[in-house]
């Protein structure tokens, strides 16, 4: 008998503009980089991470970060936190007209992270 290997859980991510006029997270980031996390986890083959939206489970890691924008850049800092302990950090800078594109990145550096930790 062979069991699936072993995946990491990944819940819904918190996003804040560094910016307090901006009013939280005013580019919608955190959720289209969920939408990603989501599509990564529902592909049938070579799928690194299972994504749920809210869970209660210790196990389960989440994605938080701030991000400032300047002009067209937008540089995000991520944590990868699981029971409140960060685990991983990483930094991600893209295009303000890109902001699809930016979530993805985001969204696989997280599922490559989860796919090779040890």
């Amino acid at each position: 008998i062979i069991l699936p290997q072993e995946k990491p859980l990944l819940a819904a991510s918190n996003f804040q503009n560094s910016d307090e006029d901006a009013g939280g997270d005013d580019l919608d980031l955190g959720k289209m980089i969920n939408q990603q996390l989501g599509e990564i986890s529902s592909k049938i083959s070579g799928n690194s991470i299972l994504y749920i939206a809210t869970t209660n489970s210790p196990d389960a890691y989440s994605l938080s970060g701030r991000y400032d924008v300047k002009d067209s850049t937008v540089s995000v800092r991520i944590s990868i936190r699981q029971n409140k302990t960060v685990k991983f950090r990483f930094e991600v800078v893209g295009n303000k007209e890109k902001l699809s594109e930016l979530a993805a990145n985001i969204a696989a550096r997280a599922a490559d992270w989860g796919a090779n930790k040890k």
